[in-house]
């Protein structure tokens, strides 16, 4: 259950909607969403308005897997900073983030949290983004 009221979203969230063309349901959902700079870049499209980029203040007690891409620790910094919920796909860093003790929520849990229908049709897109 997603409690918080800041929301840290990873760049394959961001491009996975971005592609289906959901990035609003980000919008719908969630009052205050924000990405690290590495993120923004990762996404590489404009950021929305509604999503608030911010840097990711240092954690010298984080030890991160050398495997976790800069996006990713950068958002788990951000969720720690916050104590907020985070959006990641990826096994490692959700399973990294979740020893930190934050909340996290996949691309495909925000689709189903926001109730929406997932025709045959978007689940084929998204599976088919997934994989690009």
């Amino acid at each position: 259950m997603i409690t918080s009221r800041v929301i840290i979203a990873d760049a394959t969230c961001l491009i996975l909607l971005s592609k289906i063309d959901l990035l609003s349901v980000l919008h719908d959902l969630f009052e205050d969403i924000r990405v690290t700079p590495e993120v923004a870049a990762e996404f590489g499209d404009p950021i929305p308005g509604w999503i608030v980029v911010e840097h990711a203040p240092a954690a010298p007690h984080i030890t991160f897997d050398s495997r976790l891409g800069s996006g990713e620790c950068s958002s788990i910094l951000l969720a720690v900073h916050h104590n907020s919920s985070i959006i990641l796909d990826d096994l490692r860093a959700r399973n990294f983030a979740k020893q930190l003790g934050l909340t996290v929520i996949g691309t495909l849990g925000i689709l189903l949290h926001a109730n929406f229908r997932l025709s045959e049709e978007v689940i084929t897109s998204f599976l088919r983004s997934a994989n690009e």
